[in-house]
């Protein structure tokens, strides 16, 4: 779906997580995905990744994301915000379910705001852009729409551009998973074991398939339905339904 979609794998397979999962344990298991599959984009493009771009840009990048985890991991250990019954069930949220879902209409946001999908930043922006995407990244996994709009000035043509987006991809996600299993008791449990088996299988055959391709094919439907999806998984997250 993210193929088709225009929405990047992390921003869409977390709040289908969140259907299942409390949110640190979707956020862990939509990371393990998003790792496996930038690994395969490094597996088949890491012949133009560009280095300097990678330095330059990766550095701050996992600094950041450790940050980010951390403060993900400190945030979910808060206590709960409040609780409610409505229809006889028990409502519940918490900042870090505000946070989550406020964060998934920001991005779904930008993905229907054209001024900002055509935003980018000058190259002396670049280690600021790592610092950005690379907290997001750790604290709720979302940061491919913030990495591009910072590396499309870099001057790198569309291979390395892909290459090197998956490559800093990888550095965050190993830095956040890293961090996330040192505080989380249980990151892993066998209810999770079948989600992500389908959720790599798929990301794994869209990976193929864009990076023959190398250009994503969005029907404008198909990220209408995908959009108000995300919009509602966000606000069922808020008000404590999920």
């Amino acid at each position: 779906m993210t193929f088709f979609s225009g929405f990047g794998l992390g921003t869409l397979l977390m709040p289908v997580m969140l259907i299942w999962f409390p949110p640190p344990t979707a956020i862990a298991a939509t990371g393990m995905v998003h790792l496996l599959n930038s690994l395969l984009k490094v597996g088949l493009t890491y012949q133009n990744i560009h280095k300097a771009v990678l330095l330059r840009f990766g550095s701050p990048a996992i600094v950041a994301s450790l940050l980010g985890s951390l403060v993900l991991l400190k945030i979910g250990t808060l206590p709960t915000w409040f609780k409610y019954e409505w229809m006889g069930y028990e409502m519940e949220t918490s900042l870090l379910k505000m946070l989550v879902g406020m964060l998934i209409l920001v991005f779904v946001s930008l993905e229907y705001l054209p001024s900002v999908k055509s935003l980018s930043f000058p190259l002396n922006w670049m280690p600021l852009g790592g610092i950005i995407s690379g907290f997001f990244g750790g604290l709720t996994g979302n940061q491919g729409a913030l990495r591009s709009a910072f590396l499309i000035k870099s001057g790198m043509d569309k291979n390395a551009f892909v290459a090197t987006s998956a490559a800093i991809a990888c550095l965050i996600d190993i830095t956040r998973l890293g961090s996330y299993a040192s505080g989380m008791s249980i990151l892993i449990h066998h209810e999770m074991i079948h989600p992500m088996i389908f959720s790599v299988v798929g990301a794994l055959i869209g990976s193929v398939v864009g990076t023959r391709l190398l250009k994503k094919t969005t029907f404008g439907f198909v990220q209408s339905f995908v959009g108000l999806f995300l919009v509602v998984i966000a606000l069922l997250l808020m008000a404590g339904v999920l």
